[in-house]
């Protein structure tokens, strides 16, 4: 889930990589959201992705961190040119039986 900080036109999202739920939290049940602030380069790319709220535990920071540095966009275009805009990244830890 993410959502644009930026008025105007939003980023597409084009390739999204899932978290992989590290073992040990997995095995004792600790679950939860992370959140993170980010921006969306004129490239697609993710830059300055940093914890904004939500669960504190680093291994599941840490995963969905690795997995938001996959995402690909399709920058917004403003007056004719690719544009950076910043967005709220939402991932989301949960045990399914």
């Amino acid at each position: 889930l993410y959502t644009s900080g930026s008025n105007g036109p939003w980023p597409r999202l084009v390739s999204q990589v899932k978290p992989v739920y590290p073992r040990p939290q997995l095995e004792q049940h600790v679950g939860g959201i992370v959140q993170f602030s980010a921006q969306v380069t004129e490239h697609g790319t993710l830059t300055g992705l940093d914890w904004q709220q939500g669960i504190e535990e680093s291994n599941l920071v840490a995963a969905a961190r690795g997995a938001a540095t996959l995402w690909r966009f399709a920058a917004p275009v403003v007056d004719g040119c690719p544009a950076r805009r910043d967005i709220t990244i939402e991932m989301s830890f949960r045990m399914t039986r």
